[in-house]
């Protein structure tokens, strides 16, 4: 495991964040017993992200100028947030990838399912809310589209009107109606208070 994926996987999880410091500290110890403690945590395993990733997306980049293109069109695009830093790690991640793209993105075609329930966030950084539409229209009469009208990854936990709609429908499989929207729930109040 090299320190980028050691990174990334920690920052996903900030309970994590005392482990990730300790296991810096080992690594970057002068004292081989030290160093010898990263052993503790394990074996390193292959980071399997980017393999899979890149077997199953054709980004489209045969080259660094395609890559220059797409980078200066986005910072005309959008010139405050400029690029995903998410979306971006993806294709720069998959570029010239040694192997061929051997399960490509495609079109979806689903029959003869119970309704499939998809969600999406209105403000979500990772997965935007216009590739949860464009699924739920894949899918066509299959689907049942619900939208948290709120901010972030994941409407599970963002929305007791979310969280129920979710529940029933595992439970029971009874979808909402497609086009059911679930309000943002904002924060009242700090989630901690700041010293002054």
């Amino acid at each position: 495991m090299d320190l980028q994926e050691l990174l990334v996987g920690n920052m996903y999880t900030p309970s994590s964040w005392f482990d990730f410091a300790q296991r810096l500290k080992d690594i970057d110890a002068a004292a081989p017993a030290a160093a010898r403690a990263v052993g503790k945590h394990g074996d390193p395993t292959p980071f399997a992200y980017y393999p899979v990733l890149c077997q199953d997306y054709d980004f489209n980049l045969p080259s660094y100028a395609t890559l220059n293109r797409h980078e200066r069109a986005l910072a005309r695009l959008a010139p405050v947030t400029r690029l995903s830093s998410i979306g971006w790690d993806d294709v720069v991640g998959c570029q010239n990838w040694p192997t061929k793209v051997t399960n490509p993105q495609r079109g979806l075609k689903v029959e003869g399912t119970p309704k499939l329930l998809v969600t999406n966030s209105r403000y979500d950084v990772a997965t935007p809310y216009p590739w949860g539409v464009n699924v739920a229209r894949q899918l066509g009469r299959e689907a049942a589209f619900l939208t948290y009208d709120g901010v972030g990854h994941g409407d599970y936990w963002r929305s007791p009107c979310a969280r129920y709609a979710i529940d029933t429908y595992l439970v029971t499989l009874q979808a909402p109606r497609t086009g059911t929207h679930c309000p943002a729930v904002w924060p009242t109040e700090p989630t901690a208070k700041r010293s002054r």
